[in-house]
């Protein structure tokens, strides 16, 4: 066969292309197979490390608990107590240093027994684990520090006092010192790791316990070590090194403090680095319990070994795969021409007529007057497009016998964007010509109005219908919030046509749409809102909703109205606000589903209540709410269960706030009638009823704003009066003990007499004798 093109050159072309498309895609995948096995590799060792270190963590803290229980069990044992608590403890102590004991010989022998238990309860402490060093009791009472092994310093001389400073913090007993180098007097410096606990009985007192670090590294960390080729290094929550591997010190280079930080979730977390020509694993894990944020270094120089020879064996595979492609590419070259053969077949002369240079040249040309004769086709169809849209936007609001799918189908082919899941009808009636009519015959109007309308009903999506003579139909997508936003500027626009178009209009918008099949529903309720409106004086925009009767008139109690307005007369909006929301909690479950028109009536109910409640006490609404103010036309302008919530909470706080400030004054003036009567007689013919009964009020309520002004009970102050009134009488008069107790109404004088013993803690005959004469 002869090569197309002279010298074969698009069969060169097109045997290079080839093989760029056939090598490059292994060479790709090859390096991202060679790049996931060395992750892998690098994972599976991070995972065998974060193991490792979880049970190095585990083990710590195995320990440290039980360190921290025994010494929590220690600093609770009741010789701790009875040490703590010896009456001059301190005393006691200058006594036995001073060697004159005789003069307190038993108190003397009480107290070296107790600090003899408390010494063998720190001992015994330190028996207790095997990496504790010693332990310390600094007693500030007494200005001393008893040590585990039987000593004692004073706290001046003490030659650790770092751990006394948390006498004056405060902290979780115990708190966990940083690594810290101690001089230690008889075995010289040595690293430790300081737990502190505070006392119980005495909170300046502490128990310091030092656990040895080197052997604590040593015996936990490198028993569970995988062959000597980890390293764990520990960081305090100040990142201050506490543990570290004494053999390699110097592979505390690769860790970075700025990375120890950024790790501290509580998750694990791995990076490399290199020192030398090693490759080392850092590892990273906190642990919640002590604060310490734990790197493991791991020497991983022999995995990467092993994956430079993988390295060296994915390439060798790569160039026999590499020259495999070529030689199919090649062969693959040679067929792919054979399509372009065929299509020159069909095409057959037309395209060497036109003067094509080659084969590509030829099929364009084809192509290009294919593609001439489509777009002709699609413009003749984006003309008729607006004439199949009207038509089946106005088979919606006719008929409107299609399904979903279908109507989804005919929005995509006639290019509606809309959602079928939101829709609104707004409709414009505008009226016939009138004399006098400066734009002429009706047809100009419409147009007039539907080139206003393209212009102004953005940014909502829409399209528009034109129905008979005189009506326009915008179907859009609006959400059920922007309902009184959306008859805003719905108003706006009936406003300005009348003023600058002189076309006055009506507009009707009908609510949420949620499936298509109730467009022709909403439309007919649209038409009969028109309607209403001719036979009415109405003005503004109509809000054309669903048929009434749809749903079931909402039943509830006054007694639950009457809940809020007892909040409110109270001066407790929070309450009020609450028991308004738990009547509609309780509607809703009673009425599922619940709609928004349903509820209406209640808010309306619940409106009057409060505004009647407002005048009944005597306060103008608009001295409440703003003069400028309807309630009744906001709240019906409301759209939504949560936006009616809100704007309630608005009224119903500044309704209990004015009422609350008037019960308030009605009430200080009761309680200081209340006060009066008690001081002008509290005997026994004063109780809590006969007071109420004088007043017209009712006993409880007189019993809380009694307590809420006062702060006291009714009957406490009462009792308190004639407590003070038996004392005059004891002191000033010649009166016998019971006759005082009648006088005040108390009928029994064993109970007068354990009253008044509680309140001033005498009899009333011990009071009388030790008042005499004065």
């Amino acid at each position: 066969m002869k090569l197309p093109l002279a010298g074969g050159r698009y069969f060169v072309r097109l045997t290079c292309c080839l093989l760029v498309i056939a090598t490059i895609p292994p060479l790709v995948l090859g390096a991202i197979l060679f790049g996931n096995a060395r992750q892998n590799m690098s994972r599976q060792m991070a995972l065998f490390s974060q193991n490792y270190l979880g049970q190095t963590l585990n083990a710590m803290e195995v320990v440290f608990s039980q360190i921290e229980d025994s010494g929590r069990q220690t600093i609770l044992d009741s010789s701790f107590k009875t040490f703590e608590t010896f009456t001059d403890g301190k005393g006691m102590e200058k006594l036995i240093s001073s060697l004159e004991v005789g003069e307190n010989l038993r108190g003397t022998a009480r107290y070296l027994e107790a600090k003899a238990r408390m010494l063998e309860q720190l001992r015994s402490f330190e028996l207790t684990n095997a990496f504790i060093d010693s332990i310390y009791f600094c007693d500030s009472g007494k200005g001393l520090v008893y040590s585990s092994a039987g000593l004692q310093y004073g706290m001046a001389d003490f030659f650790d006092k770092e751990w006394f400073g948390y006498a004056d913090q405060a902290f979780i007993s115990p708190a966990v010192m940083d690594t810290r180098t101690v001089d230690f007097p008889y075995k010289g410096n040595q690293q430790v790791i300081t737990l502190v606990f505070r006392s119980y009985y005495n909170e300046m007192n502490l128990m310091a316990v030092n656990i040895d670090a080197r052997k604590f590294y040593d015996q936990i960390v490198l028993k569970i070590e995988r062959k000597g080729t980890d390293s764990l290094f520990a960081y305090s929550g100040e990142g201050e090194l506490l543990l570290k591997d004494y053999r390699y010190p110097e592979l505390q280079q690769l860790i970075q403090r700025e990375r120890v930080d950024a790790f501290r979730d509580g998750q694990y977390h791995w990076d490399s680095g290199k020192l030398g020509r090693k490759r080392y694993l850092l590892s990273y894990l906190e642990s919640d319990k002590l604060g310490w944020n734990f790197v493991m270094v791991s020497d991983v120089q022999q995995l990467y070994q092993g994956v430079e020879a993988l390295q060296m064996v994915f390439l060798l595979s790569l160039a026999g795969v590499t020259a495999c492609v070529i030689l199919a590419a090649a062969v693959a070259s040679r067929r792919l021409y054979s399509p372009i053969e065929r299509l020159m077949e069909i095409v057959g002369e037309s395209p060497r007529k036109s003067g094509w240079k080659n084969e590509f040249d030829g099929l364009a040309g084809v192509f290009e007057e294919l593609k001439m004769n489509e777009m002709d086709l699609v413009e003749r169809l984006q003309n008729s497009l607006p004439v199949h849209r009207r038509r089946f936007l106005i088979s919606l609001l006719r008929r409107n016998d299609y399904s979903e799918e279908e109507v989804r189908r005919q929005f995509k082919l006639l290019n509606i964007g809309l959602d079928d899941r939101s829709l609104r009808i707004v409709l414009f009636s505008y009226d016939a010509l009138e004399e006098g009519d400066r734009f002429g015959p009706l047809s100009i109007k419409k147009d007039l109005l539907l080139s206003y309308l393209l212009d102004n009903l953005r940014p909502y999506p829409f399209e528009l219908a034109e129905m008979e003579d005189g009506k326009v139909v915008a179907l859009l997508n609006a959400a059920e919030g922007d309902t009184a936003q959306l008859m805003d500027k719905l108003e706006g626009m009936r406003r300005e046509l009348a003023r600058a178009a002189q076309i006055p209009c009506t507009v009707v918008l009908s609510g949420q749409i949620g499936e298509v099949g109730e467009l022709r529903r909403a439309y007919l309720e649209a038409e009969r809102a028109l309607l209403r409106r001719e036979l009415s004086d109405e003005d503004g925009v109509l809000f054309a909703d669903a048929p009434a009767g749809e749903k079931g008139v909402l039943r509830y109690s006054q007694d639950r109205i009457d809940k809020i307005l007892d909040a409110l007369q109270s001066g407790e909006g929070e309450k009020a606000c609450r028991a308004f929301r738990e009547l509609l909690k309780e509607l809703m479950q009673e009425n599922d589903p619940l709609e928004y028109r349903q509820v209406q009536s209640l808010y309306m109910d619940v409106l009057t209540s409060v505004v009647k409640l407002v005048n009944a006490a005597g306060v103008p609404p608009g001295r409440v709410y703003g003069d400028t103010r309807n309630l009744y036309d906001e709240l019906l302008r409301l759209d939504g269960i949560g936006a009616a919530l809100k704007w309630f909470d608005g009224v119903l706080t500044a309704t209990a706030d004015c009422l609350g400030t008037l019960a308030t004054k009605k009430s200080d003036a009761r309680v200081e009638q209340v006060l009066a009567i008690i001081r002008a007689d509290c005997s026994q013919n004063t109780t809590l009823e006969s007071v109420a009964q004088q007043l017209n009020l009712n006993p409880a309520y007189v019993s809380r704003i009694f307590k809420k002004e006062t702060g006291v009970k009714f009957m406490d102050y009462l009792t308190g009066m004639r407590v003070e009134k038996a004392k005059e009488l004891l002191t000033g008069s010649n009166l016998k003990i019971k006759e005082v107790c009648e006088r005040l109404g108390y009928s029994n004088i064993n109970y007068f007499i354990k009253v008044f013993k509680d309140a001033t803690g005498v009899t009333p005959g011990d009071y009388r004798r030790m008042n005499q004469g004065r």
